[in-house]
């Protein structure tokens, strides 16, 4: 069974549910083989199908293992986290827009102690 077979056999389901990892860990593994970004892609297409993954991105995440970037993970990032958006939080932005249909998202993040980005996911 050659090595594309094999890896679509094992992780072609779970690339449904968390590939962006598999797909990076691909990457990382073929990227240790010696392979270029064209090469990696094209098996990547071929496995998957066509827009699994842009060329673009392939390049982006070889930049990064090749300045010995270890992590498959995503940086984390500012914005929403999780722990904001709250049964609590989605009720008091409610009760906020029920007293006053102009609200503005801005004071919704200022009065909720939330970022505009969680008033504005919540507020939906």
């Amino acid at each position: 069974m050659s090595i594309m077979a094999n890896f679509q056999r094992i992780f072609l389901t779970p690339w449904f549910s968390d590939g962006k990892q598999y797909i990076r860990s691909y990457v990382k593994t073929r990227l240790l083989l010696g392979l270029t970004a064209t090469q990696i892609h094209d098996e990547l297409t071929t496995a998957y199908r066509h827009g699994v993954v842009s060329y673009c991105t392939v390049t982006r995440w070889i930049q990064r293992f090749s300045n010995e970037r270890e992590s498959l993970e995503d940086n984390p990032r500012s914005g929403c986290p999780i722990t904001a958006i709250t049964q609590q939080n989605i009720d008091a932005v409610k009760d906020l827009v029920n007293d006053d249909l102009h609200i503005s998202i801005d004071y919704i993040a200022t009065i909720s102690d939330m970022s505009i980005t969680c008033a504005i996911v919540t507020n939906v």
